[in-house]
């Protein structure tokens, strides 16, 4: 338990060092409420698995289920996902390797479901002790929610990507010209994007 709380720690100091860095910077990579909405529920991923821990160590759990470990098992996955999506922010060549990573991340959500059901299931079906029922359906809860926390969070990395994308995309046309359209682009390039960006904003928000 002394692990993860020493790790949620550092992951407390990386936040405010991200913070620091944002508003010291002019043009930051990305916009400073996407960075600081991915910054924060990243943090919040690593508070719940604090919460699992302190909850094992404060139930006094001395056994853990295959179900159990199978749960935490699939929660680590999906964080490491999501550390590779966060290394490739730093430089987006591929944007869709970025989506493919949330793709697994949905896959990890659905088997994390799957064995939570089974879980429950046979926990309430086996196990005649009351006191360790309770813990461990708490247990459960608290694994399965983390990669809940993860799918949720793939959601920013998905926004940042199609973004980008579109960026891409808009630059590109007005490099081209493309007539009547292509001038366009260029005279009024700036409200382009920002209509665009205001887009992906509402289709996000309404998803």
């Amino acid at each position: 338990m002394r692990d993860v709380e020493a790790i949620e720690k550092g992951a407390d100091r990386v936040v405010d060092e991200v913070r620091q860095l944002l508003g010291q910077s002019w043009f930051p990579p990305f916009a400073r409420t996407v960075v600081y909405g991915l910054i924060n529920r990243l943090d919040d991923i690593l508070d719940l698995a604090e919460d699992a821990a302190q909850s094992l160590h404060l139930y006094h759990v001395t056994r853990l289920t295959p179900e159990a470990v199978r749960l935490a098992e699939l929660a680590v996955l999906s964080a490491e996902k999501l550390q590779s999506a966060v290394a490739q922010l730093a430089q987006i060549e591929s944007p869709r390797s970025i989506l493919a990573l949330c793709a697994e991340v949905d896959l990890l959500e659905a088997q994390a479901d799957h064995v939570m059901r089974a879980a429950m299931a046979r926990l309430f079906r086996e196990e005649s002790d009351a006191a360790q029922l309770l813990k461990l359906k708490a247990i459960y809860e608290l694994l399965e929610s983390l990669t809940d926390r993860c799918k949720d969070d793939r959601h920013h990395f998905r926004f940042i990507v199609s973004n980008c994308l579109v960026s891409r995309q808009f630059r590109s046309q007005c490099a081209s010209g493309g007539g009547a359209f292509g001038v366009t682009l260029r005279r009024n390039g700036t409200s382009a994007v920002a209509m665009t960006n205001a887009t992906i904003i509402t289709r996000n928000a309404s998803a």
